[in-house]
């Protein structure tokens, strides 16, 4: 489920073809670390690695589907991947 979410928040900033790079640590989850990247016109997510911004799981996996607080609050940043990840709340919501 946390890789799908992951997936799908990266999916309409991809679809302009402006694609989400980053890596984000989900406190609670299986894997903790994820990272969020393209190839060519394809998302990936992966496990694993250095992380760029992070937080608690269940907030942030909320937070991308609409619910909640906005990312940029709970992340405490507004970077151009918390913007990107934000189009699926737009789209949900």
């Amino acid at each position: 489920m946390v890789m799908y979410t992951l997936l799908a928040a990266s999916a309409p900033a991809a679809y302009s073809g402006d694609y989400v790079e980053t890596a984000i640590k989900l406190y609670g989850s299986p894997d903790c670390t994820y990272r969020i990247s393209h190839n060519n016109s394809h998302v990936y997510v992966q496990t694993g690695g250095r992380t760029d911004v992070g937080g608690d799981m269940a907030v942030i996996l909320d937070s991308l589907a609409g619910r909640g607080p906005e990312l940029s609050e709970i992340l405490r940043t507004s970077s151009e991947a918390v913007r990107k990840l934000s189009l699926l709340r737009a789209v949900a919501t």
